[in-house]
């Protein structure tokens, strides 16, 4: 009879390397990712329900070192090689519905009399190690927690599906076909009825109700990996901007092309103002500027504006915006805020719907960031908030004057929320990049009514790793710090009028090491922390574990 005991050899599903188990668990000395046996449950606390994915890991991120291969393993995968190419001929062979969608012949055959527009998503095989790797949206639900949009990966396949998870349930409501290898780093937008995303060169689009292909198009080039910009709903049509610079657009409902345009620019995301896309062309010799206001269903322009501020010098040329100027719009497509200019600058209100100037407003070099794609503006119904490093600034929208709201040369300044007549903004020390503070500055007089000093040091946004994240909620400014060092995760509750503590939860993160905050997701009443590889929900009233997923 074998002990349990004695070691058995894994292979890191991370990188590849030989790890020697204990018991139920083990640690990757080349890579240090923690593994443990299949169908192993881990929990947090003794009271927190836990969702077993079989193996407690992440997918191998981008410029992962891995060891050297054995022969063996490499005997394995010629192997495998000659098996998966054997089972192409023998798909190739198969009769396949001839308006099955592209996406659906990666997967076991269908019946051939299965119209494509009916055609059931293909589970895969429930034995098939399988983990959440990417947090995409929340999707309402009734009831409490919403339902999670997520990428899973498959290890067996080394794949990757879009699945539902259901908020109550926490199993996959359903998921799509097997994906490719990079599936995570493509776009997803949300409808009403239906998720469209790329994978890829392909737009597919699922039915909300249960995941089935409603239809898939091609694109002549893919967008840029992981571009949240870069799909759009706009109307009834779906634009996507690909890599090189085409805007294809497409009807929602059928997928049929509605048109297609090449932009000499190349942008870094789609504009969208309310329910028309929005572009910049510039002449040959970039001496004039348009911006055009196209209707998603034609591509007709359906407003055309030429911007200009007066030029620095009279030898120089008026200055106009181009590919990197900053746009912003307000909910209802209505008003475009437009900061531009090199050697003279200025913002600009504009209104769309008569395509008339409201304001403009001379910028001297310090006034708000060179551009707002990297500055992170934060807009509300009255102002603009911006930094320029030691200062915030606040344009307001309706006069278009600008102001110092807040300054401490000892502080890096950014601007993140606001609600009533407060602005909650990060607060780095110049003297120490491990400190990090949050402040709550009034509005009005931009006096800082209070501050409070984190234990984490990196904030987390965008698609990058962090220690920390907050955000506003009906209950107050929830602040999520993930303690690399303690291996904690600590939920605090502040006033955000007074800076006073609502209360706070710790939790251990016992099974983690250096553990750090990957992705988030913000719900009514729930908000899903992705940790490493293993994702929590948490409460946004209590503050605590309601379910953690691994």
């Amino acid at each position: 009879m074998s002990n349990s005991a004695e070691p058995i050899v894994f292979s890191c599903p991370r990188c590849g390397a030989a790890i020697a188990m204990q018991g139920n668990q083990g640690t990757c000395a080349y890579c240090g990712t923690p593994v443990e046996r299949p169908n192993s449950i881990n929990s947090v606390g003794g009271s927190v329900n836990s969702w077993s994915l079989n193996i407690n890991t992440g997918y191998p991120r981008a410029g992962t070192p891995r060891p050297r291969v054995r022969f063996p393993l490499m005997l394995a995968l010629f192997l495998a090689g000659l098996i998966g190419f054997g089972g192409f001929l023998a798909g190739r062979a198969s009769t396949v519905a001839t308006n099955a969608p592209a996406l659906l012949k990666q997967l076991p055959s269908l019946p051939a009399n299965l119209p494509a527009d009916i055609a059931t998503v293909v589970s895969v095989a429930s034995n098939e190690r399988a983990w959440v790797n990417e947090l995409v949206a929340v999707l309402p639900r009734d009831g409490q927690g919403g339902d999670l949009l997520a990428y899973m990966y498959h290890s067996d396949s080394s794949r990757y599906t879009l699945a539902l998870i259901d908020g109550s349930s926490h199993a996959a409501r359903w998921q799509s076909p097997l994906l490719s290898k990079d599936a995570y780093q493509g776009a997803v937008a949300l409808g009403d009825d239906q998720v469209f995303f790329t994978d890829n060169d392909q737009l597919v689009a699922l039915r909300r109700r249960d995941g089935s292909v409603a239809w898939q198009a091609a694109l002549a080039v893919e967008p840029r990996n992981s571009c949240d910009g870069c799909l759009r709903l706009v109307g009834k049509q779906v634009a996507v901007l690909e890599k090189d610079g085409t805007v294809q657009v497409f009807s929602a409902q059928s997928g049929q092309p509605a048109w297609t345009q090449r932009l000499a620019n190349q942008p870094n995301q789609l504009n969208v103002a309310g329910s028309r896309i929005v572009t910049i062309t510039e002449s040959d010799d970039h001496k004039r500027t348009a911006i055009d206001f196209l209707d998603p269903a034609s591509g007709k322009s359906t407003l055309q504006l030429a911007p200009t501020c007066p030029r620095a010098h009279d030898t120089f040329d008026d200055e106009r915006p181009d590919a990197s100027s900053s746009m912003l719009f307000n909910a209802d497509g209505s008003s475009m805020y437009l900061i531009f200019g090199f050697f003279a600058r200025c913002a600009q209100s504009w209104d769309l719907n008569g395509g008339t100037l409201r304001w403009q407003t001379p910028l001297k070099d310090n006034q708000f960031g060179a551009n707002w794609l990297y500055d992170q503006p934060l807009q509300t119904d009255g102002a603009i908030y911006t930094s320029d490093g030691s200062a915030i600034w606040a344009l307001d929208t309706a006069s278009g004057q600008a102001r110092v709201l807040a300054a401490d040369k000892d502080y890096t300044l950014t601007p993140l929320m606001a609600r009533d007549d407060v602005l909650i903004a990060r607060a780095a020390p110049t003297w120490d990049s491990q400190r990090q503070e949050i402040w709550g500055i009034d509005t009005k007089s931009g006096e800082r009514r209070w501050q409070q000093k984190l234990k984490a040091h990196d904030m987390r946004h965008g698609s990058s790793s962090g220690d920390w994240e907050a955000r506003l909620t009906p209950n107050g400014l929830l602040v999520a710090q993930v303690l690399r060092d303690d291996a904690q995760l600590q939920i605090d509750m502040f006033d955000p009028r007074t800076g006073k503590s609502l209360g706070q939860q710790q939790h251990a993160l016992a099974d983690m090491h250096m553990p750090s905050l990957r992705a988030s997701l913000w719900g009514d009443d729930t908000a899903w922390l992705m940790i490493d590889s293993t994702v929590f929900a948490i409460d946004m009233k209590s503050g605590q574990i309601a379910y953690r997923m691994s």
